[in-house]
């Protein structure tokens, strides 16, 4: 009984710090990104959005800015990144679901969003 409790546990431990090392692969790029932002550009800034997609064992992260030009235009730049699985370690429950149901890129700019204001 006790050995079991200890490996459940020791499962659980392992799929939330891979779920960790998932969100702070996003979130940094996502940070990185936004950090990269010319200084023109920074008071042109709108807003961004961020997306991944499964190809493979790989995840596809994209991320857009979008900035408003002189001429009132939408400007968007998109960054995008791979990695593998090793790489990001296990994904986020409701993110594995999509990705796993649906074909295509899906939206996670709510969740992404949320975790950068958690922390300013």
């Amino acid at each position: 009984m006790i050995l079991t409790s200890l490996l459940v546990g020791a499962l659980v431990g392992g799929a939330v710090a891979g779920v960790v090392i998932f969100w702070d692969e996003v979130k940094n790029f996502v940070a990185e990104q936004l950090g990269k932002i010319n200084p023109y550009w920074k008071d042109r800034f709108l807003d961004f959005s961020t997306e991944v997609e499964r190809i493979g064992n790989n995840i596809k992260i994209k991320v857009k800015n979008f900035f408003r030009s002189k001429r009132n235009s939408v400007i968007e730049q998109t960054t995008t990144k791979t990695l593998s699985q090793d790489e990001i370690g296990e994904l986020p429950e409701h993110v594995r679901h999509k990705l796993y149901s649906k074909s295509g890129m899906i939206d996670i700019t709510a969740d992404v969003k949320q975790m950068l204001e958690l922390e300013h």
